[in-house]
């Protein structure tokens, strides 16, 4: 049981009692916080009652992961950057993988690096998040979901920088020659994709979040299971390339749909939405986040005493 005197009421989780003192004209309100029992849905009310809580892990987030650095903010630009020319020169100079169409790999490839650095960055950050913090957790009652949300939202600045990294590419390559043709529903289809990805990382990181604090495994296994996962995604390679009886089963993965949403809006043909595949993959980052939510609350009751 957590106590916080601060904590406002109006929760289904928290009740309050009254307790009498020994003098007959005070009392002392006492706030008695328990554990939601069955399956319940994060509570979003109390989300949004301490977004200010929710803004300063954000902050923080960003912070520490820049802080005492000497590149800094040039790590969003490093890290995507080098990823494009390493897997540049490995799969299209030493490999050899034919693309289709007449882009550069280059550019291809950082249409899939982009996303995926996102999904991977917050999906490990998120699903530590609890087991870092549990001297906090242990010590004071606040939303749990504020952890792992944050440590997303703190990618949004990496992934800004990377769309502007992108925009000078898509320029750079145009004025090279290159057919590069940003359809116009790029404008709506970046941001859609970008929603997808983020539901699909809230999701799975609700899951791995709440499971890492019963199964150190988790923290252990995550960057193996990371890597193994990037080449079931069409980072290195295209959506086009992989043969059409597995494509509903690689759909199952929502950064496919993602991906292939980036490539067909910025390039144009010959790469094609593929419709199904971004509604499964879609479909599939809903229940990812539907039932992360339930199991997240469901499994908050164990975090002060496990983590």
């Amino acid at each position: 049981m957590e106590r916080d005197p601060g904590t406002t009421t109006g929760d289904s989780a928290f009740s309050v009692g009254t307790v009498a003192s020994s003098k007959p004209s005070a009392t002392v309100d006492t706030l008695i916080i328990e554990p939601p029992s069955g399956w319940q849905l994060v509570n979003l009310r109390e989300l949004v009652e301490r977004r200010d809580l929710l803004v300063f892990m954000t902050w923080r987030g960003i912070k520490a992961r820049y802080a005492q650095s000497v590149l800094g903010i040039g790590w969003a630009v490093f890290q995507p950057v080098i990823t494009m020319l390493i897997y540049t020169v490995i799969f299209s100079r030493v490999a050899k993988i034919s693309l289709p169409g007449n882009l550069p790999y280059a550019l291809v490839a950082f249409c899939g690096i982009l996303p995926w650095l996102f999904f991977s960055s917050g999906l490990t950050g998120a699903s530590n998040s609890l087991v870092q913090n549990n001297q906090m957790i242990s010590k004071i009652y606040f939303p749990r979901i504020i952890l792992p949300l944050a440590q997303i939202l703190s990618k949004f600045v990496d992934l800004g920088i990377m769309l502007l990294l992108l925009g000078l590419l898509l320029l750079g390559y145009a004025m090279a020659g290159y057919d590069v043709a940003p359809r116009p529903e790029a404008i709506v289809v970046i941001p859609a994709m970008i929603l997808v990805a983020f539901v699909a990382v809230l999701g799975l990181s609700l899951w791995l979040a709440a499971m890492a604090v019963q199964y150190r495994d988790v923290a252990y296994a995550l960057t193996f299971v990371i890597q193994l996962a990037m080449y079931l995604t069409p980072v290195i390679y295209t959506t086009e390339m992989i043969p059409g009886r597995l494509l509903p089963i690689f759909g199952l993965n929502p950064m496919l749909a993602v991906i292939t949403g980036f490539r067909a809006s910025l390039l144009g043909a010959p790469f094609e939405y593929h419709l199904p595949l971004i509604l499964e993959g879609t479909l599939v980052a809903v229940i990812l986040l539907v039932t992360g939510l339930f199991y997240f609350r469901r499994s908050e009751r164990l975090f002060a005493d496990v983590a």
